[in-house]
Parts: structure tokens; C-alpha cells; sequence
């Protein structure tokens, strides 16, 4: 590795904010870099199927065209952005809570920075089920409408 890119990639490391840490009321967005420095086990829809009967939350990290199109699977929660949601507000409180983040299908890598983001916040069991909602509806699944 060069000497600048081991710079950076330090740097990187030593600016990654955690969500319950930033001050004012700004949004701290994750760059790819840091993104990279923590990594959600992926998981297919079967296994997040039996997550979800036991209580994991599924947190849908798509934009307002796919969930239109696709729906959103039951209970979700819906993140205003994949890369600069409010922590604090848009997931559950307890860090212990298991999440599983899905994008839209595995072309899509929405979840994936959702998910470091919520890794970085110091969530503890964060997952990242890789064929998305596009994944899940071909697997028979039900979607329901996003909530206004």
C-alpha cells in the first residue's frame, strides 16, 4: 500500500463518527472508506425469514421508487437515506436489537452502507440480506405498501 493511501485509509478510520456521537443535529454520512472498515454478515432470505420470527428488525434502506414499486416487507423501518439517516431516530434504541438491512436486489449496495453505519453507531448484531426486496418478493414473500 502507498504511504498516501495508508494515510487516508488511517484517516479514515480515525473520523468514523458514531450516530449517538455527533453533536449538533447533523447527519454523519459514512464514506465508502470507512464503510469498508466494518463489514455486516450477509445473509440470504431464508435465514432472514427466521430472524425475523425471532424479532429481528428488517430496515429497508431503499429510496421512495423502489419502495413503490416493490413494497416494503412488514415492519420495516424505513430510512430517510442510506448513507445519512439519523441513527438516534430511525433505529430501534437498544443496540442490542438485531437488524437486518435490504436494498433493492444484489446489484444494489444501499444495505451494505446502511448497515456499516449502524455498525459504526455500535449496533451489535447487524446483518445484510443480499437479494434485497426484489430477493424476497421472487422467494414468495409479502411485501405491503411503504407507510406516508
Amino acid at each position: 500500500m502507498k504511504p498516501r493511501s495508508f494515510a487516508l485509509a488511517v484517516s479514515g478510520a480515525l473520523t468514523l463518527v458514531a450516530c449517538s456521537e455527533r453533536t449538533l443535529d447533523a447527519p454523519v454520512d459514512v464514506s465508502p472508506v470507512e464503510a469498508t472498515l466494518v463489514t455486516p454478515e450477509v445473509i440470504e432470505v431464508a435465514e432472514a425469514l427466521a430472524l425475523f420470527a425471532a424479532h429481528a428488525v428488517p430496515v429497508d434502506a431503499n429510496g421512495e421508487g423502489t419502495r413503490s414499486e416493490y413494497g416494503v416487507i412488514p415492519g420495516a423501518k424505513l430510512l430517510s437515506s442510506s448513507s445519512a439517516y439519523d441513527c438516534d431516530t430511525e433505529l430501534p434504541a437498544d443496540k442490542a436489537t438485531p437488524l437486518v438491512f435490504y436494498c433493492g436486489s444484489t446489484r444494489c449496495s444501499a444495505s451494505d452502507t446502511a448497515a456499516a453505519r449502524a455498525m459504526a453507531s455500535g449496533y451489535k448484531d447487524v446483518k445484510v440480506m443480499r437479494p434485497g426486496i426484489v430477493g424476497w418478493k421472487d422467494a414468495g414473500q409479502k411485501t405491503v405498501p411503504p407507510a406516508t
